[in-house]
């Protein structure tokens, strides 16, 4: 009954953070030490950071509206006090819930892969001149890909993700391809590891002390809950394995204390999301009016049937 009565009244409440270190530091922390940025709102909230390379002020970000259970994709700039700006919508190009914008640089040119698991597709937009992003190509097609992280290993591009279709949360998947504009290929392997603590991809991989490290959510009791640091043993186009090391926990300040969902490199700092449950009586109302909703139309059916029968 409590369970029952909390999906009804707690909602989940993420909000930006950064760690003053870089991500190969906060590897190898339990709880590193987060400094939370901007301010709760009822209307929404920010999660899945990533900055952009070589900005000390840039980052790009998911805003998911309360009112619709859409999010969309957002450009913040940081002011002076650290403290984020009003979000900027972003034009990737496509239709509905698009979150976890991963940016990917690369002989000088920006790249943005965004979660558009709703859409179907997977797509690389590069950013040009004129600032808007631009078509590349189309890494995934008829692929629900949950959190799609890109990154460079061995002279190959690699796409690492989580097919919706195989679990929300216990999958990891890959695709690799020689040139960014492809043509890509699955792995042999797919999917190369099922394991709700640590494979749905959670931010970025990278290289610290000549090892290569993957960041991953640890889904193990729920959505976000914390993340799991994977070091990458083998990464070739025949097999894959890696090796969960560590596990990163919300840092217990109060502010965040339910979740942490995303840790991402941004040179000298690292970006990371956290959650706290709260009430927010609007998205109450709108979960019992459809509890309520669905139990008209399932005894309608019901009665339906009966009187059929008879």
């Amino acid at each position: 009954m409590s369970r029952r009565l909390g999906r009804i009244f707690l909602v989940e409440q993420w909000m930006l953070g950064i760690v003053d270190m870089p991500l190969g530091k906060v590897l190898r922390m339990d709880r590193p030490p987060v400094r939370w940025i901007g301010k709760r709102v009822r209307s929404h909230y920010l999660a899945d950071p990533f900055g952009v390379p070589g900005s000390s002020d840039e980052l790009y970000c998911e805003e998911f509206d309360n009112k619709t259970n859409l999010g969309r994709i957002v450009k913040l700039k940081l002011d002076r006090t650290g403290q984020p700006g009003s979000p900027k919508p972003v034009a990737l190009g496509l239709p509905g819930h698009m979150s976890y914008p991963c940016l990917f640089e690369f002989d000088g040119k920006l790249y943005c892969v965004a979660e558009s698991a709703q859409s179907g597709r997977c797509v690389l937009n590069r950013l040009g001149d004129d600032g808007l992003w631009k078509y590349v190509t189309e890494l995934l097609s008829g692929v629900a890909a949950a959190d799609p992280t890109l990154f460079r290993h061995d002279e190959r591009f690699w796409l690492a993700y989580t097919d919706v279709a195989r679990g929300r949360f216990d999958n990891l998947c890959l695709s690799y391809a020689s040139d960014l504009h492809g043509p890509w290929h699955a792995h042999p392997q797919n999917p190369v590891k099922i394991d709700h603590r640590s494979s749905r991809p959670g931010g970025s991989v990278v290289v610290d002390d000549e090892q290569l490290f993957r960041i991953a959510q640890d889904c193990t009791s729920g959505y976000g809950q914390a993340v799991t640091v994977n070091r990458i043993r083998h990464c070739t186009p025949e097999f894959y394995r890696e090796d969960a090391v560590r596990t990163i926990s919300p840092n217990g300040d109060g502010m965040n204390p339910h979740g942490l969902h995303t840790m991402s490199a941004w040179g000298a700092r690292t970006l990371v999301d956290g959650k706290r449950y709260g009430i927010n009586w609007s998205v109450v109302g709108r979960k019992v009016m459809a509890r309520v909703t669905g139990t008209r139309r399932t005894s309608a059916l019901l009665e339906t049937q009966v009187n059929d029968k008879s």
